[in-house]
């Protein structure tokens, strides 16, 4: 056995035991230990050899858990730099020019929809809590705000990326992600948009109806 192969080995040995020890994530620790280990054994990264590290990677994880285990590193990013908070009050402010209270109520269903699509859970509350008051305020039924914001998680269950429901089905299918996200998002999308339309529609003709007629001399 050679010397590079040894150390191979004793690589692999510590990867094992830092997983028991619980110190670091499990998963991540694996694959990363186990394409150090496999580095170091002589294994080319990637390329056009029988065996590279990145064909047994993707030979032993389902390359949807693969896709995403990469978002949620993606999302995490994005969320420790604040980069993530930024996107959702661009989206609640681009709602309220666009229609006022029932803009601002639908761009924070979608907002929350959009964090429920990248980290797996939807919670509406998370921008509910700053959405659902402003467009009470602005004279939507509170009722209407409620529905629309719960139409959140549509967009998490049918374009999201890492809803349990979802991965099990894509790879049960053995297809990736894709066209069935855009898909999705494009439904989503309609009952946010149809929902929009019928408050913009009931707050006019509640307007219309509720002016009172001019007095005849």
């Amino acid at each position: 056995m050679t010397t590079q192969m040894i150390i191979a080995q004793c690589l692999m040995v510590l990867t094992l035991v830092i997983m028991i020890t619980g110190m670091t994530p499990i998963y991540i620790t694996a694959i990363t230990g186990a394409a150090i280990s496999a580095s170091v054994a002589g294994f080319p990264l990637a390329g056009s050899a029988p065996m590279t590290i990145a064909k047994m990677i993707n030979s032993g994880l389902n390359p949807v858990i693969a896709d995403m285990t990469g978002i949620l590193l993606f999302i995490g990013i994005m969320q420790a730099t604040g980069f993530l908070d930024v996107i959702v009050r661009d989206i609640v402010l681009w709602g309220n020019k666009l229609g006022g209270g029932p803009g601002v109520c639908t761009a924070g269903g979608i907002a929350a929809g959009v964090i429920g699509a990248l980290t797996g859970f939807t919670q509406p509350v998370i921008t509910a809590v700053i959405t659902g008051p402003a467009a009470v305020k602005l004279g939507v039924d509170p009722n209407k705000v409620a529905g629309i914001q719960a139409h959140a998680g549509h967009i998490g269950n049918l374009a999201g990326f890492t809803h349990p429901t979802q991965v099990a089905i894509l790879a049960t299918a053995g297809i990736g992600y894709g066209l069935f996200n855009v898909l999705g998002l494009i439904a989503a999308l309609s009952i946010f948009f149809m929902s929009y339309v019928r408050v913009i529609y009931d707050i006019v003709n509640f307007q219309r109806f509720s002016t009172p007629y001019p007095e005849v001399a």
